[in-house]
């Protein structure tokens, strides 16, 4: 559930962005999550919908392991 919140929180901030503002250049876009890359698969399927429907917007989506403050 929190990831599914997540997910909602970061396209809900995606939409946010002017489509004119984003218009004339690309803009990549960085997204961090704590999930293992199977986990982080679903996510990467709604990110790669959201890139459909907004060609000059490409996401990168990063895993950060986990230990990371060791």
């Amino acid at each position: 559930m929190k990831t599914i919140t997540r997910v909602l929180l970061v396209l809900g901030l995606l939409a946010a962005i002017p489509i004119s503002a984003v218009a004339a250049k690309k803009v990549t876009l960085r997204a961090a999550t704590w999930d293992t890359a199977e986990g982080a698969h679903w996510i990467r399927v709604v990110f790669d919908k959201f890139q459909e429907t907004h060609p000059g917007i490409e996401i990168e989506l990063e895993s950060i392991a986990q230990g990371y403050s060791d």
